[in-house]
């Protein structure tokens, strides 16, 4: 995990929070999509906390703080996220779910 970790922090070095909670680790970005409005804004904080065993157990997902994006939107989202987690047991997910297309 902890190259998967150092990755993200260099791709991501300003929008990418980090905690290490001791029994894991609590990943945090704000996700701002590309859309063909100019005039619309689309935000979402996904936050990933990932237990010690990760990869081998899946992390859990999070998402907050939805900006342009109904409750249907965000659920369908998380419904995404989590079926990319649950296909990919034992697999390094990190990259997959924060460069998921919504």
């Amino acid at each position: 995990m902890d190259g998967e970790l150092e990755l993200l922090r260099e791709t991501f070095p300003e929008a990418l929070s980090v905690e290490d909670l001791g029994h894991g680790h609590d990943i945090s970005l704000v996700i701002n999509p590309a859309v063909e409005t100019k005039n619309v804004q689309v935000s979402i904080q996904l936050n990933i906390f990932c237990p010690v065993t990760y990869p081998s157990e899946a992390p859990t997902i999070n998402l907050r703080n939805a900006l342009g994006l109904s409750d249907i939107d965000v659920k369908e989202l998380h419904n995404l996220l989590t079926n990319i987690v649950e296909s990919s047991r034992g697999d390094l997910v990190l990259f997959p779910l924060i460069e998921v297309n919504f």
